[in-house]
């Protein structure tokens, strides 16, 4: 299997064609067009993941302290999992992405999540639907908001759903850490805590039927060097298990079941991606210049103040984008918590939105500058 997100691309002889001509019967190659979320070519074998099923009967209950305790173990539970991907992350992906997974710590302990939950099981709901209402509630509201940034909360609150709910349901969640060699991914969405435990040396691609360029999951696929193209519509069935298929992270193409020409052709690709991803290794330490000798000025963008080493090791001279939300939402001793608690109340007592940024907006193009910062 090949992941061209790295620079080793092994042959593709160990990959089983399938019979046929495909260029004679067009029902068997397929082409999906998506999202290029993170650049790279992937060559293996689809593992579709399929979601828990976390259906419940809501139902009423007497004992509202033994609910609550109930929940609370469920919560407790769900905190410590999520911080060990989290210090997992930190070692396999980075000390940012790991934030991530830390910020979902703090969203679940939140008093807006809380309080809305513990209240309605003192009203005699279930701790399920409790957890689903509220949740749900913050998840609208997120989803309401003009700020692209913002609407991408709702993603994280739907995640944290998923894994409390499991956790009271006694349901196991998507687990990535045991994939085969070779592995493409298909999943509806890629969700923090799932790509919190992929292996990158097993997945050779991702393919999701949600998410953009800006999304978690695009976001730690390119810090992976998976490739991945997101938003394909009906990936899931669309895209067998243990079907062949191609993840072209250039253009956001996935191609399934392709003839031996597609895969030499891809092979050559893959191959091309790789060393020119090698090649630029030679212009490290240089002065950014362009063949006609104008300076410019190479800018990194940053989540927090360490990923600024990661910067210099990298050859930028400068800062373009400083996402400061990720400040907000990994600083929980700040007395602005992650959540609205309310329409309301949906902005700090400051007049800012509790992710209110500094500086940009996501999506604010960095110009190039002549030499001088």
């Amino acid at each position: 299997m090949v992941s061209a997100g790295a620079l080793s691309v092994p042959a593709l002889s160990h990959i089983r064609m399938p019979r046929g001509d495909a260029r004679g019967n067009g029902e068997r190659i397929k082409m999906y067009e998506g999202v290029n979320a993170s650049e790279g070519i992937g060559i293996g074998t689809v593992v579709v993941a399929a979601e828990p099923d976390l259906s419940f009967e809501p139902h009423a209950v007497e004992d509202t302290a033994a609910e609550k305790a109930r929940y609370q173990a469920a919560l407790d539970a769900f905190c410590a999992k999520t911080q060990a991907q989290a210090d997992r992350m930190k070692i396999t992906v980075g000390e940012n992405e790991a934030e991530i997974m830390s910020g979902h710590i703090m969203l679940a302990q939140d008093p807006g999540m809380t309080d809305g939950i513990t209240t309605a099981i003192d009203g005699g709901t279930c701790a399920e639907q409790a957890l689903v209402e509220t949740s749900t509630m913050f998840e609208n509201m997120f989803l309401s908001m003009d700020d692209e940034m913002f609407r991408l909360r709702a993603a994280d609150i739907a995640d944290i759903r998923t894994g409390i709910l499991a956790e009271l349901l006694g349901r196991e969640v998507v687990d990535l850490s045991v994939l085969p060699a070779g592995s493409i991914v298909v999943v509806h969405d890629l969700t923090p805590s799932m790509t919190a435990t992929i292996d990158k040396e097993n997945v050779v691609g991702v393919v999701t039927e949600v998410g953009g360029r800006t999304s978690h999951s695009a976001i730690i696929c390119r810090a992976l060097e998976i490739p991945a193209v997101l938003s394909v519509s009906n990936a899931c069935g669309a895209l067998h298990g243990g079907m062949v298929a191609i993840v072209d992270g250039i253009n956001g193409h996935v191609i399934s079941e392709p003839d031996e020409q597609q895969l030499a052709d891809y092979q050559e690709r893959a191959a091309a991606f790789a060393a020119e991803k090698a090649a630029l290794e030679a212009f490290r330490g240089k002065p950014t210049v362009t063949a006609d000798g104008e300076k410019k000025v190479l800018a990194c963008n940053i989540g927090n103040p360490e990923d600024a080493k990661g910067a210099v090791d990298h050859d930028a001279e400068a800062i373009g984008l400083f996402r400061s939300e990720f400040l907000f939402a990994s600083h929980r001793g700040r007395a602005v918590r992650g959540l609205p608690q309310g329409r309301g109340h949906a902005q700090g007592r400051s007049g800012h939105h509790p992710y209110a940024r500094c500086g940009r907006r996501q999506g604010d193009s960095v110009h190039e500058s002549p030499e001088g910062r």
